[in-house]
């Protein structure tokens, strides 16, 4: 009938997730949480959307807003390389973690997250001690009219933003391999 599903999974044998059903209401007021106890971006949401948490209530690992947009993050380490952690420079930032959030609060279209990526810079969510910072995720992103997108943020911060016509992902590594992959299964 012309809609799309979408479907995930989510198998992390690391350690426990404790993954919670979010249900975040439209109008709803957001601050991204930055490494050094700082606060990034501070935004309403437009849209209302639910989700999957991993680790922490304000990490959507997956979810869909009322518009229709589902979006959800991918391991991507060693491939992932986000732009170097400025403290002092983090009003227009967004924690890796809360890039989906961000995304399903704020938008209705995969048009409309192409156009606002521009405007914020991704941080990781955490540095350690020797100033390292965690492994960070790329993203998958579909609308409800077919939509789809993989957002890729390699080699110190230059973002990548592939159209997703198989509309597929998976961890790492990146989007051009999986498609390149894809040859070795064409006949299965």
């Amino acid at each position: 009938g012309g809609e799309h599903v979408h479907g995930r999974t989510i198998e992390w044998a690391s350690f426990d997730l404790n993954s919670k059903l979010i249900v975040s209401p439209r109008d709803h007021g957001y601050t991204s949480k930055l490494p050094k106890e700082r606060d990034g971006l501070t935004w309403k949401g437009r849209y209302g959307f639910v989700g999957i948490s991993v680790s922490d209530d304000g990490f959507i690992g997956e979810g869909m807003n009322e518009a229709g947009l589902n979006a959800g993050l991918f391991y991507f380490p060693g491939y992932g390389s986000l732009a170097p952690y400025d403290p002092e420079s983090t009003a227009d930032n967004v924690a890796d973690m809360d890039l989906v959030r961000w995304m399903l609060s704020q938008f209705g279209t995969v048009g409309e997250v192409k156009a606002a990526l521009d405007g914020i810079k991704v941080a990781p969510i955490f540095i350690d001690e020797n100033g390292q910072p965690s492994p960070t995720a790329h993203w998958r992103v579909t609308d409800r009219d077919g939509g789809s997108i993989v957002i890729e943020i390699i080699d110190g911060g230059q973002v990548q933003v592939y159209d997703n016509q198989v509309g597929v992902l998976t961890n790492s590594p990146g989007f051009p391999w999986h498609l390149l992959n894809l040859n070795n299964h064409v006949n299965l």
